[in-house]
């Protein structure tokens, strides 16, 4: 959902699903949003956040400018596997990147977290979903990135997390 689109936005307009969550309602009472949620779990809404984005933006730079010069792989295993084109574009965005923009990225994905904590309270259909050409998603095992954030982040057991990539997502 692109920003600026609220939640009472999409149910209004009958969309039945969403990808990337929304922009973190901050004003919002835990009330007031968990029965907004609880609207969406109603309506069958379903919402594929791709967790995995959030998490991969927050590494530190000198980290990511580390991982992205080590073709080895000695800092990160999937490293030497990533093709050239995706390095180049990896390579332009951290180039772009800016602490004041980490900083402000961070409070939006802390709420977030929140926000897809109460939305499984809530009921709301969460699937598992991933993203590519974002520095730091590694394509292929971002899936099981996202699984590991659906259990440390929105506190889903583990089974409830592999059903949302497979049975649930089919």
């Amino acid at each position: 959902v692109p920003p600026g689109f609220d939640p009472e936005f999409v149910l209004n307009a009958g969309q039945d699903d969403v990808e990337h969550a929304f922009s973190p309602l901050k004003l919002a009472s835990r009330e007031e949003r968990l029965a907004l949620w609880r609207k969406f779990a109603a309506r069958g809404v379903v919402v594929v956040p791709t967790m995995v984005v959030g998490k991969s933006l927050l590494v530190p730079l000198d980290h990511l400018k580390a991982m992205m010069d080590d073709a080895a792989g000695k800092l990160e295993p999937r490293r030497p596997y990533v093709s050239l084109f995706c390095l180049k574009d990896w390579r332009e965005q951290l180039s772009e990147a800016s602490p004041e923009g980490r900083k402000a990225f961070e409070e939006i994905v802390a709420n977030t977290r929140r926000d897809l904590r109460e939305m499984h309270e809530a009921g709301v259909e969460l699937l598992a979903g991933t993203d590519f050409a974002v520095i730091n998603v590694f394509p292929g095992s971002s899936l099981h990135d996202e699984l590991e954030l659906f259990v440390s982040d929105v506190k889903m057991t583990p089974a409830e997390a592999i059903e949302r990539a497979t049975r649930r997502s089919a």
